[in-house]
């Protein structure tokens, strides 16, 4: 989120009223209906009089006390980081006036994150706490036309509470779904033909502008020429005012284009020269104060100026309560920039470049840069840029820094090695590891000239760069194992260099140990990401702290040691929580990981629901890789139930997040278990296939790190009856995985060997086998691993018991014996695991008429608790209210 302090404050400010506004009493008593509708939305082409309708509106409802949180848009905001951070903010600086709300509206706008989907379900959740409606109002909303805001608006739109309703202000109709919400009467539309003066209001509204009484057909002829347009009319009035002629001629007014610029003009050239110059050259500003104005004109009277403007009623618009700030409306402040077009270009880079100049000494850097490329005073641009590089980019907001590369001509990105790493981080960002590649190889060229040209090195500058360049290509190429040596080397060289508390730091170590892990030598690895885990911990970076704690997650499942792990998972991610809500996606993969250590002891029910929290954690964010992931346990936990159906489905949908190489790892496991699966069915070419494909990837050195590939090839060989092959290559993975005592594989390799043994006709050996494994495995209670091997399985355990008795691997036998006889109570319970058994007692009462406070109070829980799973209903059932949840339950036979 971008901080507050490089937001625009005055455009969360609702716009005066001007004292020539007409009351349209009809307009107000269908706005007052507000209540019944989800979503308010007015829109029409321009000088329709749409926000100044809703500012009297709301104007008239203060009586009412209504909580009203306003944004007015500019271009600038069709980018989503941009808009959410400018909505969030307009929200909680309203809701936080309210005593009980502060602490919770400060926690959904969060300079320090990047804004993604589970923003929007925790501003839900915290809307519907307060026991107040609130209305949020978008002006020009028209402006965004960026898809993924358009997608984030309809998520919020369908899951808003009922205490909020959302007014959009548009020239035309958003694509948010409409068709929907007017079947389902959920929106409230005022259109052009609403806003349209009547002959009445003409008169009223035209008399008040011209300051003027004409005759009956004069009024007539201005309110058909202009077919009710309010902007029109305006004009018309002005003109009027200032002339002694009357409009006449053969002019369209349904040509609004053509009838704005001839009266826009017929305005301008009647006002006193002065006044001209300063519409002139402000109109270059988006939005000013009179100090800039003094400025940039070098006069001292700018305050007169404005005020005499705004008397003229030319166009102004005060957008703070002080009226210390200014913008012209879009249509005039475009006409005047077109006549400022006949002044040439050398005046209006002038301009710009004292408007930048102004910007620079009041400190606000990120405009002056706007205003000095506008200007075409690139050198002044680049100098600046450079000082906010770091800054910016630690914030979160690399974006920024590209779109100011996008801005600067090409050749001088292209010769500028921190304009070239800037683009880097923002590609990096937006996970396009291609461009990063290119981007690194514009800094190496750039750099090569650089070193030409310099009559001396400067090793500290030459060693920041190279550590820069390192953390972003090792963070591109850490899946192609080849370079894993290359890249250990180089970051090793880099720690020196290193600042503790910097970002690349934990980038670097993190780095490292991947490379470490790909290579094999599990050790170093380990030793790496636990110190990129201190110095995540030490500076709160979330992202780091996440993606470290599952790489050791996945080291002690490997050891066996799950019950260490289901701890530590289960203490971070009630950490990392804010009130109880989710906000990283990225959280979503240690929901898998969790899910997964569930799925090992058999507990379905609970693996199922953490897997689905985990999938909706990384549908909300669109974050791939976790969706991958909980997919994947889904796809163990649908084939352990037998749920043929809903296993296909899944893996469907996970190969399509799994493409072009993505996830190298989440991908060979998902196709290590998808061979399994495959064997098991006797389709062999495909498994084949796969491993012959992956061979020269994945050598033997890498037994310890991808083990599931290994235990693949010895299935293959035992279904292939190949069992002096199989033996081998268990001996080769128990050598490979007890030095890093792996018990978890080993309970794997005793399982085969027992397996071969059997076939072979050595039971007493093959029970002899299970019993090692059982011994490895009794204390932590791995279970699945022993279920998923099916009947014969079974078998085996039935005659070890006759061997064993009294102790607690005796215990543990039973307990898996039990196991096998529960499967089928199993599959029925993850039938109904659509929604939890709490989930269902609340649709329950629900279906009874009970409110959120009957149903907490029966449920012992708060009702916040009872209005989460309210939402979480809604988004597994696909409805947005409660009769259509009862309807949909009803439907599946949930209740």
């Amino acid at each position: 989120m971008y901080q507050e302090s490089s937001l625009i404050n005055t455009k969360l400010n609702i716009p005066i009223l001007s004292s020539k506004v007409i009351k349209r009493t009809n307009l107000f008593k269908k706005l007052n209906s507000f209540l019944d509708y989800r979503l308010i939305l007015v829109t029409a082409p321009a000088g329709y009089g749409k926000t100044t309708l809703i500012t009297s509106w709301l104007s008239e409802k203060k009586k009412n006390k209504s909580t009203v949180a306003w944004l007015s848009l500019g271009e600038e905001d069709n980018e989503a980081e941009c808009f959410w951070s400018y909505f969030f903010l307009s929200v909680y600086k309203k809701i936080s006036e309210i005593n009980h709300c502060i602490e919770d509206s400060k926690s959904f706008y969060n300079e320090s994150a990047t804004f993604n989907n589970l923003y929007l379900s925790h501003f839900i959740n915290t809307i519907a706490k307060i026991n107040e409606g609130i209305i949020i109002v978008i002006d020009d909303f028209h402006l965004i036309t960026n898809d993924k805001i358009i997608e984030n608006m309809k998520f919020l739109i369908k899951n808003m509470p009922d205490n909020m309703h959302l007014l959009l202000i548009s020239r035309n109709l958003p694509q948010l779904g409409l068709p929907r919400l007017r079947a389902a009467d959920s929106v409230l539309e005022i259109n052009q033909y609403d806003l349209c003066f009547t002959p009445e209001e003409t008169t009223e509204f035209f008399e008040k502008v011209s300051g003027t009484k004409f005759t009956y057909d004069i009024y007539h002829k201005v309110w058909s020429e202009s077919e009710g347009w309010i902007a029109g009319i305006q004009m018309i009035g002005l003109s009027m005012k200032n002339s002694s002629r009357n409009i006449t001629g053969d002019q369209d007014g349904k040509n609004n284009k053509f009838v704005f610029e001839y009266i826009a003009e017929e305005v301008f050239l009647s006002l006193e020269e002065d006044t001209k110059k300063f519409l002139l050259y402000t109109s270059i500003i988006d939005e000013f104060s009179c100090a800039l104005c003094d400025y940039l004109l070098d006069i001292n009277n700018s305050s007169e100026l404005i005020k005499e403007i705004e008397k003229a009623n030319l166009f102004l618009v005060s957008i703070d309560n002080e009226q210390s700030c200014f913008r012209y409306h879009n249509l005039f402040r475009n006409f005047l920039r077109k006549q400022l077009e006949k002044l040439g270009i050398e005046t209006i880079h002038k301009l710009f470049n004292k408007v930048a100049r102004w910007y620079e000494n009041s400190n606000q850097l990120n405009k002056a840069v706007e205003s000095y490329i506008k200007g075409k005073n690139f050198h002044k641009a680049v100098s600046i840029i450079e000082q906010l590089s770091g800054e910016i980019a630690c914030r979160g907001e690399a974006r920024v820094l590209h779109k100011w590369n996008q801005l600067l001509p090409i050749d001088i990105v292209k010769s500028n090695t921190r304009l070239i790493m800037n683009s880097a981080w923002a590609m990096v960002a937006e996970g396009d590891i291609g461009k990063v590649s290119e981007y690194i190889k514009m800094v190496q060229a750039c750099e090569a000239v650089s070193f030409l040209k310099r009559s001396k090195g400067d090793e500290e500058r030459d060693s920041q760069v190279r550590v820069e360049i390192l953390a972003l290509n090792s963070s591109a190429n850490l899946t192609i194992i080849n370079e894993v040596e290359e890249i250990i080397t180089d970051c090793e060289k880099a720690i020196p260099y290193l600042n503790e508390e910097e970002f690349l730091t934990q980038l670097i170590f993190f780095n490292i140990a991947r490379a470490y892990f790909l290579k094999g030598e599990l050790g170093k690895a380990i030793h790496y990401f636990q110190k990129s885990l201190e110095r995540s911990i030490k500076t709160k970076e979330t992202y780091f702290r996440i993606l470290t704690n599952k790489a050791l997650t996945i080291y002690k499942k490997l050891q066996g040691n799950y019950k260490e792990a289901k701890q530590e998972l289960e203490e971070l991610i009630s950490s990392l929580k804010v009130n109880g809500d989710v906000i990283s996606p990225v959280l979503g993969i240690l929901y898998a990981e969790l899910a997964d250590i569930h799925y090992q002891w058999n507990e379905i029910d609970k693996a199922m629901e953490l897997a689905r929290e985990g999938l909706a954690l990384g549908l909300a964010g669109e974050d791939s890789w976790v969706i991958a992931e909980n997919n994947l346990i889904l796809a163990k936990l649908y084939n352990a139930t037998n749920f043929h159906k809903e296993y296909q489905e899944i893996v469907d949908k996970t190969k399509k997040y799994l493409t072009d190489n993505k996830f190298f790892d989440t991908s060979l496991k998902f196709d290590s278990f998808n061979a399994e699966i495959m064997l098991s069915k006797g389709k062999v070419n495909p498994v084949l296939a796969w491993l012959s494909d992956i061979a020269p990837v994945i050598s033997d050195d890498l037994i310890a790190i991808y083990p599931e590939v290994f235990i693949v090839k010895v299935k293959l060989y035992i279904y292939e009856n190949q069992f002096d092959k199989a033996r081998e290559l268990i001996s080769t993975i128990d050598k490979n995985v007890e030095k890093y005592q792996l018990n978890k594989v080993l309970v794997e390799t005793k399982i085969l060997s027992a397996k071969v043994y059997k076939k072979l006709g050595y039971i007493a050996k093959a029970i002899s086998e299970i019993e090692k494994a059982m011994e490895l495995s009794w204390q932590q209670k791995i279970t699945r691993i022993f279920l998923d091997e099916g009947s014969w399985m079974e078998d085996m355990l039935k005659k070890l018991k006759n061997r064993l008795s009294g102790d607690d691997v005796s215990l543990y036998l039973d307990y898996l014996l039990v196991s096998f006889n529960s499967t089928s109570e199993i599959i029925i319970a993850v039938e109904d695991e659509l929604l939890s058994k709490r989930e269902i007692e609340i649709l329950q009462s629900l279906e009874q008429g009970a409110t959120n406070s009957e149903i907490a109070e029966k449920s012992f829980v708060s009702i916040n608790t009872v209005k989460t799973h309210l939402l979480n209903i809604y988004t597994k059932l696909d409805v947005h209210s409660r009769t259509r949840a009862v309807v949909k339950a009803k439907e599946l036979k949930l209740i």
